[in-house]
């Protein structure tokens, strides 16, 4: 390091986790740093490499005080954004750069790199620790909910009320089979007479900061307050939902935005703030803060999100916070006495994550006003958000500048929105985008020519099409026999040209008929109703657990078809729809015509994990190894060896695609280690030409250090079931005759 400094920090959990962060970032900037703290504090900080000592110092003390920004409204003095940045609001983010800590810069200039600091802090756990929070949660029903309602400080305005806590309890339990963990250090909180309750000082003992670290780990979900257990979250990845019953203490104000973390305050206290901050933040306004409203949330987060990845929980549940709550609606509209929008973008966000990796939307009007969720609907926030987290873009078309402002204000921080001023029907016809999600709504009703306006956006965006794009028309209702509103002509003439309704109800959404989903990424060329893509030919799933050289096999089979890189760990029964690099819930069309081959590409767990990208907690989730496991794998190689059990369950991984289950499909199960020496039968499995075996590449070098004929303990079954297993395997699936067709039975023979 370039420079010491030596400090005392003797404040709260929540505020050493957000100074830990900071700590890092002064690492960075190559700044050494050593704390005096209370030893039970004295992990967040080693985390971060920062030297902890706990005599008593005579080193200055760091002063964490709040940000102005908040109190006086933003820079104008007038609740006004004002040109600020969340890092002029934060009380972390003001505290950057401030004596007795050195000046690395401009808090706002420093805000991204300190948002994304994620030290690895489990490392730093005991293994008694981690045994004797396993011997606590064993026998717990699950999901474990953590519940902190109560904390030290500011009781008035942080902490839940009796009445609404109580309420939270019994709306939990009736929602969940799960058990409430009760974080309470002073036996404050209400209790509740329930099995699937437990108090910690009740029912175990008070726990330290580490044993809270890992308790928060093995566990599904936190319901906390503005305190430390929640802000701990962000170091421990747990989805964590928040709840800020007064503006005075506000998400932006004492946290950092954490794509794990949802919180709930309460509606229009803080509207600029809100404004500025919902997205980053996951904000969800509630008119009146209940037990019964936190629950709903709950609930959402500890479920499979509805619309996007299991690493996006936060914003799945504002997603589905705006879908399902703000845009129901109790009144009706001039078309309608029920105004349903909620299941529409309901239906269109469940479909477009079936059918599209990473969607282009395109609608026609934006959001034109605040809180604008019964009128329109929202959608430019509705889309915007979906695309933001899928990595899609959404083109908002308007004609009106003073529209474009408004939307831009209420979408700030949704970066995946671009606006576009000028006539729909010009600027679709112009343009050479590929739309998958067409949605129209740019003139009111109310305006003579709707009708025919919505036909001609229609056609000028015919040729943008393609067969799996979806079609949105807003304040369009059928009733007796016909459409009603700005679809009333559009509708029937895309239904005269093979387009199907796929729900209707205020809004109207269709999509080709037969149009099949979308089964990777978005395709490169130019899809067009005159000239769909064809159905490939062939489909390669090629599975792995990782450093077994499946990407490379990926890659040489994409000039033969379609090729997925698959790292479920279980497959499914019927092949299904791909996602990422998982299997989904969404099977194939039987009878598309495309021949499908499953490989399972596997190698012994000392070579895969000598893989850089095949250790590490980002690997482990990919291969969807159980939360409570992965914080039990060593940071280091090494130390894993001297484990008694296998976290990973590399066995599992294994056994899954190698055991005969009722699968409606073949595996063919392949050594990595002797692919080479067996290219022409697995050629020939694969259905290749052998001619192309010439130019498969040459197998690398082995990683240094890596035995193969010695077996560490710890993979010992696995390996015995390897060196058991030919080199080449074809494992029918016995839920149905071959689904590869009886010219395999020779090479199923031969590979046996």
């Amino acid at each position: 390091m370039k420079e010491w400094v030596e400090v005392s920090f003797p404040h709260g959990l929540g505020d050493c986790v957000y100074f830990a962060s900071q700590i890092a970032i002064y690492r960075q900037h190559g700044i050494g740093v050593r704390v005096h703290c209370n030893p039970d504090k004295a992990i967040l900080f080693r985390a971060v490499g920062a030297e902890v000592v706990h005599d008593k110092p005579d080193a200055p003390t760091v002063s964490y005080f709040d940000s102005p920004g908040m109190r006086h409204g933003g820079s104008n003095g007038h609740g006004e954004e004002g040109g600020f940045h969340l890092a002029d609001i934060n009380k972390a983010g003001h505290n950057f750069s401030r004596a007795p800590m050195p000046n690395i810069g401009a808090p706002k200039d420093l805000w991204r790199e300190f948002v994304d600091v994620r030290p690895d802090i489990f490392r730093l756990i005991e293994p008694t620790v981690w045994r004797e929070i396993e011997r606590f949660t064993r026998h717990l029903p699950r999901p474990l909910i953590l519940v902190h309602t109560m904390g030290n400080t500011f009781s008035d305005t942080k902490n839940l009320p009796r009445d609404l806590t109580e309420q939270l309890y019994r709306e939990l339990l009736n929602q969940t089979d799960g058990t409430l963990i009760l974080l309470d250090w002073d036996n404050r909180v209400p209790k509740l007479a329930s099995h699937r309750v437990r108090h910690l000082l009740d029912d175990w003992r008070r726990v330290s900061v580490e044993e809270l670290i890992a308790l928060q780990a093995v566990s599904d979900l936190l319901i906390g307050i503005d305190s430390g257990p929640f802000h701990l979250t962000r170091l421990t990845g747990i989805p964590a939902l928040g709840v800020f019953p007064h503006p005075a203490h506000h998400p932006v104000k004492y946290c950092l935005p954490c794509a794990t973390q949802a919180s709930v305050v309460p509606k229009g206290t803080s509207s600029w703030i809100d404004r500025l901050a919902r997205i980053s933040y996951s904000l969800m306004e509630e008119d009146s803060i209940t037990g019964e409203c936190v629950a709903k949330h709950a609930v959402r987060m500890l479920a499979e999100p509805r619309y996007l990845s299991r690493h996006n929980r936060a914003h799945d549940s504002l997603l589905q916070h705006w879908v399902r709550d703000r845009c129901k609606t109790e009144g009706g509209g001039s078309l309608s006495a029920r105004v349903d929008r909620d299941r529409g973008f309901d239906l269109l966000l469940a479909e477009a994550r079936r059918r599209f990796a990473t969607p282009t939307m395109v609608e026609t009007g934006c959001v034109r006003a605040h809180d604008d969720w019964a009128g329109a609907g929202s959608s430019t926030l509705v889309l915007g958000l979906y695309c933001q987290a899928t990595g899609g873009s959404l083109t908002s078309i308007d004609i009106n500048p003073r529209n474009l402002e408004v939307a831009k204000q209420e979408t700030r921080g949704l970066d995946a929105i671009s606006f576009c001023q000028g006539d729909s029907n010009t600027v679709l016809r112009e343009s050479n985008q590929q739309i998958d999600v067409l949605l129209l709504d740019s003139l009111d009703t109310e305006a003579a020519n709707h009708r025919e306006h919505c036909q001609s956006e229609v056609e000028a965006a015919m040729s943008r099409l393609h067969r799996t794009s979806l079609i949105v028309i807003d304040d369009t209702v059928y009733e007796s026999g016909r459409y009603k509103g700005k679809g009333a002509f559009a509708v029937p003439w895309l239904l005269d040209r093979g387009w199907g309704v796929l729900h209707s109800g205020y809004q109207t959404i269709l999509s080709r008929a037969g149009g099949s989903i979308r089964l990777g990424p978005v395709q490169q060329e130019s899809q067009t109703a005159s000239s769909a893509s064809p159905v490939p030919k062939r489909r390669f799933f090629v599975c792995s657990y990782g450093g077994c050289g499946s990407k490379l096999l990926t890659e040489q089979l994409q000039k033969y078809g379609q090729s997925f890189h698959i790292h479920s760990r279980t497959p499914p029964r019927r092949l299904t729809r791909v996602r990422g690099e998982h299997f989904t819930e969404m099977p194939l069309p039987e009878d598309d015509g495309c021949g499908n081959r499953v490989i399972f590409l596997y190698s012994r767990p000392q070579y895969s994990w000598m893989c850089d990208a095949s250790y590490g907690d980002v690997h482990w989730r990919n291969i969807e190894v159980p939360r409570h496991a992965r914080y039990n794998i060593p940071h280091r190689r090494e130390d894993y060896l001297e484990l008694d059990d296998d976290p990973v369950n590399y066995l599992e991984f294994f056994s899954n695609y190698t055991n005969g289950e009722a699968r409606s499909y073949d595996v063919i199960a392949i050594d990595f280690h002797r692919l080479w020496d067996h290219l022409p039968q697995v050629f020939e499995l694969l259905d290749l030409p052998s001619t192309d075996i010439a130019s498969f590449p040459a197998r690398g070098p082995d990683p240094a250090g890596v035995k193969l004929d010695t077996w560490p303990p710890i993979f010992e079954e696995i390996n015995r079931c390897i060196d058991a297993m030919p080199p080449v395997l074809l494992i029918p699936g016995t839920a149905h005759s071959s689904s590869f067709g009886s010219e395999l039975s020779a090479h199923e023979h031969h590979a046996r």
